[in-house]
């Protein structure tokens, strides 16, 4: 309800609209203070209200911030061109899924009237490609005209580096990169060719207008070979490198990045979860200490004679060679040392035998430790029963083995040799030269490198 009023007025007959206005004010009770000096703590509030009022208000300044193009996250994706309503999408579909968990990447959208906005990449889980290689990736689809104003990038505080793209127009230039995605997403087999596998990618994961390299060098193209029948049409096929144990040669492309910070090639960019064997071939100083037992087997006279035998055996391997120091005992309890040195000449890695028609993930490329071997050797033998020295000979033999460097197995070889013994003392036979056989096992007890 709306009353209208104004104050007494004698003339108005109306005493409705001529009455008496009362304003009452209430005031909250505060305690009375003793120390509280009306004039001077006035004054003093007085004053800094005053110095408050004349002092200049502070603007706090926008923070800086940086855009960088995120080129790791690019060149290690599969990025192709749709035209898709008169409208060219770039698609960008990457193997790494904690890109969606870092939510940090954006790009720049036209918005209307010469305007840009800033919006957030959105990723989406999907299986893509066919065959062997429909896996769970990433996928993103953005406008051309959005994608080349910058990309996909990053937004970082000052100070701002020379890569900046807020500021500064894109400087793009190429440089020699890892093609990552490539690699994740290709199949090996092993050849029976020394050092090196074959590699199989699927067609649409590669630029056919880019030339591919072997490492981080361009002295060594990659060639690709195309199929023109049935299923492998689907492929290009290449062979690679195997350089060490446990690591296959990278695939590497010109690849874009910033002018003014060349990224270097990285050959060690894309790894493989497999054991640390240091090289291929045999370790280098290394001291295995053994069990060996096996048998001899011996023509002596017209007689034949079979000694089985378990002893310690001290090894190191170096180069493609083994050398032994052996001690042994029989089972007449007669006490054997032997000195011996074997070349392999020739050694195959028994993977080459068990999956040499079978495609595999390039990632899951096994280490090179166990070979299959052939080798040629000589040694120093004597046989002592506690009383005399029954036999000191000298051998030369031819052998077959299989032998398993990686030290962390019980199983370190399986033998068997034969050749001819020159004997300087011989108790068991007037003959100076006898042949000899022998066939033994070696497990593994303690390793260490020196």
């Amino acid at each position: 309800q709306i009353i209208k009023a104004r104050g007494e007025h004698s003339n108005i007959s109306n005493n409705v609209l001529s009455r008496r206005v009362d304003i009452i004010f209430i005031y909250k009770e505060v305690e009375f203070n003793s120390d509280f000096s009306y004039d001077n703590d006035l004054e003093d509030t007085l004053e800094e209200v005053e110095i408050e009022k004349d002092k200049p208000r502070e603007i706090p300044k926008p923070k800086i911030k940086c855009h960088y193009i995120n080129y790791d996250v690019l060149n290690n994706s599969n990025i192709k061109q749709q035209i898709k309503n008169n409208k060219s999408i770039i698609i960008i579909e990457t193997s790494d899924l904690s890109v969606k968990k870092k939510k940090l990447y954006y790009y720049h959208y036209y918005k209307k009237w010469d305007k840009w906005e800033i919006k957030k990449v959105r990723w989406h889980t999907k299986k893509t490609g066919n065959h062997w290689w429909k896996k769970t990736r990433l996928i993103t689809k953005i406008e051309e005209v959005h994608y080349n104003k910058g990309k996909v990038f990053e937004i970082k505080d000052a100070p701002c580096e020379e890569c900046n793209i807020k500021t500064n127009k894109i400087k793009e230039t190429k440089c020699l990169q890892v093609d990552s995605f490539l690699m994740a997403n290709a199949q090996y087999k092993p050849i029976f060719r020394k050092n090196m596998v074959k590699i199989r990618v699927p067609r649409e994961y590669v630029d056919i207008n880019s030339t591919y390299y072997l490492g981080c060098n361009q002295y060594r193209k990659l060639i690709w070979e195309k199929k023109k029948m049935g299923k492998k049409k689907r492929h290009f096929y290449a062979k690679l490198d195997i350089l060490s144990n446990t690591k296959l040669s990278v695939i590497t492309r010109e690849m874009e990045c910033c002018a003014d910070n060349i990224i270097s090639c990285n050959e060690n960019k894309f790894s493989f979860d497999c054991k640390p064997i240091p090289r291929a071939g045999f370790p280098l100083f290394r001291i295995d200490i053994n069990l060996d037992a096996g048998s001899y087997y011996n023509k002596i006279d017209n007689s034949k004679s079979i000694q089985p035998y378990v002893g310690l055996n001290l090894n190191t391997y170096f180069a493609n060679s083994t050398l032994e120091l052996k001690t042994l005992t029989t089972l007449d309890l007669n006490l054997i040392n032997e000195l011996e040195y074997n070349y392999h000449f020739f050694k195959m890695p028994l993977f080459l035998i068990s999956d040499a028609n079978k495609w595999q993930p390039i990632n899951s490329f096994r280490t090179i430790d166990t070979y299959a071997t052939a080798f040629i050797g000589t040694n120093l033998y004597s046989d002592y029963d506690f009383k005399n020295l029954n036999n000191l000979s000298y051998e030369l033999h031819l052998g077959l083995g299989i032998i398993d460097i990686f030290p962390y197995r019980y199983f370190s070889r399986f033998y068997l040799t034969g050749g001819y013994q020159y004997h300087f003392i011989n108790n068991y036979s007037s003959k100076k030269i006898s042949p000899s056989f022998k066939v033994g096992i070696v497990f593994n007890l303690y390793w260490t490198w020196f």
